[in-house]
């Protein structure tokens, strides 16, 4: 139950992402594609921001997710 719960908390939330952990049960194959659609959803903002703004769009996009995936704290 342990292990299953861990995969859900890698994996949940994206529907591609869970599609593929489904098709391949490998947790690095939805994390590869979590990757993707965050590289995507950045490139679709920059299109939109202005020229002065990009840097620090891109500055939070970088900064934003290891510092959210640092405060997980997972205890049994």
């Amino acid at each position: 139950m342990k292990k299953v719960f861990l995969s859900y908390l890698v994996v949940g939330g994206m529907p591609e992402a869970v599609a593929r952990f489904i098709e391949t049960k490998n947790v690095m194959d939805a994390v590869h594609v979590q990757n993707r659609i965050r590289f995507l959803y950045q490139q679709d903002v920059l299109k939109y921001a202005q020229t002065n703004q990009r840097i620090r769009i891109q500055e939070v996009f970088l900064l934003f997710l290891p510092s959210l995936i640092n405060r997980i704290i997972v205890s049994f």
